[in-house]
């Protein structure tokens, strides 16, 4: 059992790593999907952001620097003000209209803002509704949206893309 506890803090601390490098102290932040909160609360404390999250099964929270709302993705538009940084961390495979989050998510994100998706690329039969997505399919709906592709890096289980919202001309 030790052996997975130190798998999952690994992982759990590249996903932070992934996050946190484009994190400063100031900017507002954005989790999408997130759940309980916990990785947001975890920026929130260690970067002194103010942290957003939805998800459409959280309940109601908030505090001085973080707030939990109970919406789906497609409905961010229904957020007040704007992020420096969104982020879904194995979520986006359960976003049921992708392309409808994706065409609204320049109206909250900030000119230059990012967006990093990190992925599972295949899933485990739940019983939920799930997409996975192949890099391509997930390279083609951002560059649709407005988005520039910043980074992009494949794990065996997990795709990781950070991208920039392109200031309008």
């Amino acid at each position: 059992m030790q052996h997975l506890d130190f798998i999952a803090k690994y992982i759990e601390n590249l996903k932070l790593k992934a996050v946190t490098a484009r994190t400063e102290k100031g900017h507002t932040i954005l989790d999408v999907g997130t759940g309980s909160g916990r990785f947001l609360f975890k920026l929130v404390e260690k970067f002194g952001v103010r942290g957003v999250g939805i998800d459409p099964y959280t309940t109601h929270y908030k505090d001085k620097n973080i707030e939990l709302v109970p919406l789906k993705a497609e409905d961010v538009d229904k957020l007040e003000g704007t992020f420096d940084l969104v982020y879904t961390i194995h979520s986006f495979h359960h976003i049921s209209h992708p392309d409808k989050f994706l065409s609204k998510l320049p109206l909250v994100l900030k000119p230059d803002g990012i967006f990093i998706i990190i992925d599972w690329k295949k899933g485990a039969n739940t019983g939920i509704p799930e997409r996975y997505y192949s890099r391509e399919e997930f390279e083609s709906m951002l560059k649709k949206y407005g988005f520039e592709i910043v980074e992009i890096r494949e794990t065996f289980m997990e795709i990781f893309i950070a991208a920039k919202r392109r200031r309008e001309t």
